[in-house]
């Protein structure tokens, strides 16, 4: 064997091989022999023992900004940016149909007599117009498995025609548990769908363990350069026990919101996510509807009251869209009915929404009929907004409440009606703690102090 030590070519070659391998090494750390972990994964249902090769990424991680997908407020743990903007996420899942031999998506929607479908262009363009701007995709959760390359290339235009439309996309890897024993094709969604998807969410409704939780999002931390947030979700039934896993960047619970009544619905968003706030991460609703119905002579309401409420409580709502039909009764999970009123109710909270500043965080505020009105409010550097239900009273207007609010700048009050977005009133304001005069309002009241008047009629 030749003696290379004194050689200079051969240094230099030595050297460029050496800073090869640790380049290849820093992309993918499984080829560092012997760094292997060994996890308790699901494999048919099956509990079994798999070596596997992610890095141990510590957890939750930083999301930097990403352009064109939304990313955690720096300044708020449970609000969200896009591009340098505020994003507050209304958003919705549904069903997936592939009908026909050329194997068309159709969609559920408006089926306000009788079943209806329709094409995907129509349907996103209905709800992006509407001012819903998140989608959830759940894969095999009442849609198609990704489990040929038919389904792969289907999969690519539900996901480009949602991105088309402006949707920000939660995408789900599995139904009920993290394979662990799929990496590679955890692997391939990663990598295909790199540019389209915005948070990465292990299995719809978990039944998986922390331990197998944890290992699903560190891997996937560990192929992800975007180191965009893994969520996953959790079964309505699970709620008395969910518990905050550290490598879990963002609370993902599911809910079907018992609606035998409109009075609470309001009251019961700040019930239901009161504790899971305290984990400081953002919350978002992967799936929530009524309980008993999909629809009702009040369902709309109720929707209202629930979104509008999620809003001043840092909390995003995902819808689970059943519009084909509005008679779907399941006792206990029924979804909800997304038609041409409700779509018309979530227009005026997100127009809403588009005018509160990033720095907007919850704020006290009071009325002077707190048996019958129920105030929540934000403020900011430069606005200030609120939101009244009078929740005792949904027959005739509300009238004689005041508001005691402390403003941090003087501008302009509007006040607007959220089942129309008609301006009920404005005023001028100033700086500081004061009583403003709520108008006569029918229901719910939303107010918005900013720097310049509003021209809306």
């Amino acid at each position: 064997m030749q003696n290379t030590r004194n050689n200079p070519i051969s240094k230099t070659v030595l050297a460029i091989i050496t800073i090869f391998f640790m380049i290849a090494i820093l992309a993918e750390p499984s080829l560092l022999i012997g760094y292997r972990t060994t996890a308790q994964v699901h494999n048919g249902g099956n509990i079994q023992s798999a070596s596997h090769n992610p890095p141990p990424t510590p957890t939750p991680t930083p999301v930097p900004t990403s352009q064109g997908l939304m990313y955690r407020n720096p300044n708020n743990p449970h609000r969200w940016m896009l591009d340098g903007k505020p994003f507050h996420p209304i958003g919705f899942g549904d069903c997936v149909y592939v009908r026909g031999a050329n194997n068309e998506i159709l969609m559920g929607f408006d089926g306000e007599a009788t079943p209806k479908f329709t094409d995907l262009d129509t349907y996103f363009g209905a709800y992006s117009a509407a001012g819903f701007n998140f989608l959830r995709v759940s894969v095999n959760n009442c849609s198609f498995e990704l489990n040929s390359e038919a389904n792969w290339l289907l999969m690519d235009k539900y996901i480009s025609k949602a991105r088309q439309y402006g949707f920000q996309i939660q995408f789900c890897f599995f139904n009920y548990y993290f394979y662990g024993n799929q990496l590679e094709y955890v692997r391939r969604c990663v990598k295909r769908y790199d540019k389209d998807v915005a948070i990465w969410e292990l299995a719809n409704e978990t039944q998986s363990t922390d331990a197998e939780i944890t290992f699903g999002a560190n891997y996937i931390k560990s192929i992800d350069a975007k180191k965009r947030p893994v969520t996953v979700s959790f079964h309505p039934r699970n709620n008395p026990v969910l518990h905050d896993i550290p490598a879990i960047d963002l609370t993902s619970p599911h809910w079907y919101q018992e609606d035998n009544s409109e009075f609470s619905f309001d009251q019961d968003v700040v019930d239901r996510f009161a504790q899971l706030k305290n984990w400081e991460k953002p919350i978002i609703a992967g799936e929530y509807g009524l309980s008993s119905a999909n629809w009702s002579p009040v369902s709309a309401l109720q929707m209202r009251l629930a979104s509008w409420s999620a809003f001043f409580n840092e909390v995003g709502l995902c819808f689970w869209n059943t519009s084909w039909d509005k008679n779907l009764k399941t006792e206990g999970a029924s979804n909800i009915y997304l038609g041409k009123q409700e779509r018309s109710v979530i227009k005026v909270l997100s127009d809403f929404t588009k005018q509160v500043p990033g720095d907007a965080l919850i704020a006290n505020t009071l009325v002077n009929k707190p048996a019958s009105v129920r105030a929540f409010a934000l403020s900011s550097r430069n606005g200030y907004f609120a939101y009244l239900h009078a929740f005792t009273n949904h027959q005739s207007q509300t009238s004689g409440t005041s508001i005691t609010i402390e403003p941090k700048t003087a501008g302009y009050a509007t006040w607007i009606e959220p089942a129309t977005g008609r301006v009920l009133a404005t005023g001028k304001v100033f700086t500081g703690r004061q009583t403003l005069t709520v108008p006569p309002f029918l229901i719910d009241v939303a107010l918005k102090i900013s720097s310049s008047p509003s021209t809306k009629k």
